[in-house]
């Protein structure tokens, strides 16, 4: 069995790909979506991070500062993606052993995703995860 869908949530997807190839349109080709289904994910991220993400009416789409760092952290999510899936490949072809790789703590697995984030406020508590103690 492979795995069919993106672990990545589709509305960063669509702002990785805008950001990456500088046009809502391409980032709709790119992805098979419409311009239109494209747009509405960006605005639902800018929504739900409260920040512009892209200056507009240029030639070709640039971030904002805020767009910047989001793009910084998308690419690790992005990346940590590709890496879980081809790990789970070779675990499914009898390449992977049966060890654990990483170390899979909560504060492991959100160390290098969230870096600076979770080092400046590490009481954050991530969606669905248990606080952790004092």
């Amino acid at each position: 069995m492979r795995p069919s869908r993106h672990l990545v949530p589709p509305y960063l997807l669509a702002f990785l790909a805008a950001a990456e190839l500088g046009s809502i349109a391409a980032a709709a080709e790119k992805l098979h979506l419409t311009h239109s289904a494209i747009s509405k994910r960006v605005r639902a991220l800018e929504r739900t991070l409260g920040t512009q993400l892209f200056l507009r009416g240029g030639a070709r789409l640039e971030p904002t500062t805020a767009g910047r760092r989001l793009l910084t952290y998308a690419t690790q999510v992005a990346t940590l993606e590709r890496a879980l899936q081809s790990d789970l490949a070779q675990m499914r072809d009898g390449q992977g052993g049966e060890g654990t790789p990483r170390d899979t703590s909560p504060g492991a697995t959100r160390q290098p995703v969230f870096g600076t984030l979770y080092a400046q406020r590490p009481r954050l508590v991530a969606a669905g995860e248990p606080a952790m103690a004092d």
